[in-house]
């Protein structure tokens, strides 16, 4: 079920003076997250010097302040990293990381949370039911329910957030984006086995700025998007932006209206200066979505099951068949505030947040089909999530003792969540259960134990004769979280080439699933537990402890950046909450095992960046997904036993004609990934005779793990050509690949993906006098053909098509 996860994240405006290893400076608090990465220096230990990739500056002296700060190209920024207040240049980070500014990701067409995936190479986004999920070098989570926490973990300015609402962010005034790849457990803590995605927003500086836009596309699209941010006093300033944006979805229907999407959001900071050494910044965000989003789905490969009730192949296009609406609706806050005291002989951060998401309205036709079968509800915040964290940390400063050679960070974390659905509600079509429990379905069909009781006690209390409405089966589940870690970091400058980082994080995690329950709605409204027999039977808890270390060893010299890496990380334990006739049952934590080479370099005289990491990840205990409302559960998780990914990735950009055209940047990557599960020998799948949930246990292993491509790249470029004294032409176009990949494990042909390409372009005017900037843009412009979403079930493989060829025209004003 989704409960509003797909608002995407509008990244624009801003520039970029970001923090890849987590950091802060004393001018900009908002540059903390929830754990600082490790710390760097450069050829001395007290860095000073920032090196930047040289662009020629404006050479018309009557240019304003702001037009000689412009690069000739925003698509290369200067990109400026700290960590733990010491400037340094993104280069000089001992690991693979890819940061942008809101600029740079306006010119590189990136204007959503899934288009990120195209300029950053190793990271993947699909999405299931309105959840948006990121893989990251294979290692990912693809589970719709808020029990699961994700494998990739999201950061709004520092804050942890939510499972699958991680990416539920829509607003403007975005200072950065930064995405680290590869297991983050020591600094970033809990969950981040496979990296993690930070996002800062823009905070008040000594100056008021803003800008505002409208943007008009196809599909009736229409987005509106404001931000502002200044001083209010010499000790008090303001930043808030506005975001609403609707459009029609990809699909029609042949029996209902579908719901247009719409989606609302705003953002306000306040920033204190209340001493000299000490800031306090308070934050608020709201988001609202409507629309059915990925709920919609056809069944394009009917199992026999499926068949035999009636159901037959869909074809694969924009015209949908489901006999009930699909529908989605959701609305988040998070309340975050920060404050950062600079003393000696340390700095002190603290960090607060409590976040909220719960579904409005929530609607799937489970089946896919014409028929009445089976569909899923949510209403009146019948899926829910909320948390409260706390983080304190101690970071070293200019003052600490041995700063000249050390540099360090402690904290620790304080993590406190409760999600689930109360309820959920499954709805059968009685004549569905009575062929089931009668053997009347496929020959040979073994129908399981549990649902033959189950049906027995429905046909008893009268619910499977004429109940047009179907049998209505109102399910139950929640689950706490309590976790506390404790953590730590140093660098060691060995001398003026050599870096050593050593870091540890203990965690202890304590987990409880309550008012577990399978419920039926009787006529007359009232509601009657079906299980379990004994109230509180299926409530249960476990608690799990923790220690991932990290060490990286780093060489910089003649401006080549060489690292070498290995940590540890873990993702959560938890329980299969949403039950039909079975209880609970327990997933153990999923454990990372990293390695990593990587070198990094720069070389001006010829305008290239080039950057390339070798990477083996060894996974124990992975989390695995398979649906099926037949067996028991619903979306239910299991523990393969051990799965690998290794593979490499290469990023650069390029400056080919620095003084013929120093307008025009090269930008590509590629991506390599092998991820595999090397012992699987508990799997459960489908027959692929009966397409039926297999009574024994099946053997995945050497299946390619899902939602993961072996090849993905990206190649394009950004043309930046003064028009006159006053105007400047940018013309950009990218095309990114994708080789194709399974949507489960158990690599069934026709649940896989086929390899395509998108091919998007831009074509942008600005008029510095007035600072407007008129963009046309397309996506998918050759209309490419692929799927949005795709899961296996007991009734066939449903998918929802990705969007096909979408332009439109942008109009913005900053100042």
């Amino acid at each position: 079920m989704t409960t509003g996860k797909t608002l995407a994240l509008c990244l624009a405006g801003g520039t970029i003076v970001a923090a890849s290893q987590l950091a802060w400076s004393q001018t900009d608090p908002s540059l903390g997250t929830e754990t600082p990465q490790e710390p760097t220096a450069t050829e001395s230990p007290a860095l000073s010097d920032v090196a930047t990739i040289p662009v020629d500056p404006p050479t018309d002296p009557a240019d304003s302040a702001d037009e000689r700060r412009r690069p000739a190209n925003r698509a290369i920024e200067e990109v400026i990293v700290t960590s733990e207040r010491r400037e340094a240049n993104l280069q000089e980070v001992p690991l693979s990381v890819s940061a942008f500014s809101g600029d740079a990701l306006e010119a590189r067409g990136v204007v959503d949370t899934k288009s990120l995936g195209k300029i950053t190479p190793g990271l993947q986004f699909t999405s299931q039911l309105g959840y948006l999920f990121p893989y990251i070098r294979g290692i990912g989570s693809d589970a719709f329910v808020p029990a699961v926490d994700p494998a990739v973990v999201t950061y709004l300015d520092g804050v942890y957030l939510l499972s699958g609402q991680g990416i539920a962010l829509a607003f403007g005034g975005i200072q950065r984006v930064e995405v680290l790849k590869g297991p983050q457990g020591t600094l970033f803590g809990r969950n981040a086995v496979g990296g993690a995605i930070s996002v800062y927003t823009k905070q008040p500086g000594d100056v008021w700025e803003g800008s505002i836009s409208q943007e008009l596309s196809n599909f009736d699209g229409r987005r509106t998007k404001a931000f502002t941010a200044g001083p209010v006093t010499d000790w008090f300033g303001i930043a808030a932006d506005l975001n609403i944006g609707t459009n029609d979805n990809q699909y029609t229907d042949l029996y209902y209206e579908v719901p247009r999407n719409r989606d609302y959001s705003g953002r306000v900071t306040l920033a204190f200066k209340a001493l000299d050494d000490l800031d306090i910044n308070l934050n608020y965000l709201g988001s609202y979505l409507v629309g059915a989003g990925s709920t919609i789905q056809k069944n394009i490969y009917p199992s026999p099951l499926a068949q035999s009730l009636g159901i037959t192949p869909q074809e694969d296009n924009y015209t949908a068949e489901q006999d009930f609406p699909a529908d989605g609706g959701g609305r988040q806050w998070v309340v975050y505030g920060s404050g950062n005291y600079r003393a000696e002989p340390f700095d002190t951060k603290l960090t607060l947040s409590t976040q909220k998401v719960f579904a409005d309205r929530q609607a799937l036709d489970y089946d896919g089909s014409r028929l009445p079968l089976v569909s899923a509800t949510a209403h009146s915040k019948g899926q829910i999530d909320e948390a409260k964290s706390v983080e304190l940390q101690f970071l070293s400063n200019d003052s600490s003792w041995g700063h000249e050679h050390f540099q360090w960070v402690l904290g620790g974390f304080y993590f406190d969540e409760t999600g689930g659905y109360d309820p959920v509600t499954l709805a059968a079509a009685p004549n569905l259960l009575l062929a089931l429990s009668s053997g009347a379905l496929t020959p040979g069909l073994t129908i399981p134990t549990g649902l033959t009781d189950l049906i027995g006690r429905l046909d008893g209390l009268g619910l499977l004769g004429t109940n047009t409405g179907g049998v209505q089966l109102p399910l139950y589940g929640m689950l706490n979280t309590q976790s506390r870690s404790a953590f730590s970091q140093a660098t060691w400058f060995i001398n003026e080439v050599f870096n050593l980082t050593v870091g540890a994080r203990y965690q202890d995690e304590e987990r409880k699933v309550f008012d577990s329950r399978s419920t039926v709605r009787l006529p007359d409204g009232t509601s009657q537990t079906l299980l379990p027999l004994i109230p509180g039977q299926w409530d249960d808890e476990r608690r799990t402890k923790n220690f991932s270390p990290k060490a990286t060893l780093s060489a910089q010299t003649d401006g080549i950046l060489y690292y070498a890496g290995w940590g540890k990380a873990f993702k959560g334990g938890t329980f299969n909450t949403v039950n039909v006739y079975t209880p609970p049952s327990y997933v153990k934590p999923q454990e990372v095992t990293s390695y990593e080479l990587g070198i990094k370099s720069e070389f001006p005289k010829y305008g290239l960046r080039l950057n390339a990491a070798a990477f083996y990840n060894d996974i124990r205990d992975p989390q695995v997904l398979y649906v099926s409302v037949l067996t028991g559960g619903a979306v239910v998780l299991e523990n393969a036993q051990k799965a690998r990914t290794k593979g490499f990735e290469l990023e650069g950009s390029l400056l080919p004609l620095m003084d013929l055209d120093p307008g025009l940047v090269l930008t590509g990557n590629l991506t390599y990934v092998d991820a595999r599960y090397t012992e699987f020998t508990n799997g459960s799948g489908y027959n692929p005779n009966l397409l039926y949930l297999s009574a024994s246990n099946l053997d995945f292993a050497g299946n390619r793990i899902p939602r993961t491509a072996k090849w993905t790249g990206s190649f394009g470029f950004v043309q930046t050509i003064e028009a006159g004294n006053s105007g400047e032409i940018e013309l950009a176009a990218d095309a990114t690949y994708n080789s194709g990949f399974y949507w489960n494990a158990q690599n069934t042909p026709f649940v896989k993906e086929d390899a395509y390409t998108l091919i998007d372009a831009r074509l942008s005017y600005l008029y510095r006098p007035w600072n407007v900037r008129v963009t046309a843009f397309g996506s998918n412009l050759t209309d490419e053909r692929y799927h949005e979403a795709q899961f296996q079930t007991d009734f066939g493989d449903t998918v929802t098509l990705a969007y096909p060829r979408q332009y439109g025209l942008r109009v913005g004003l900053t100042f």
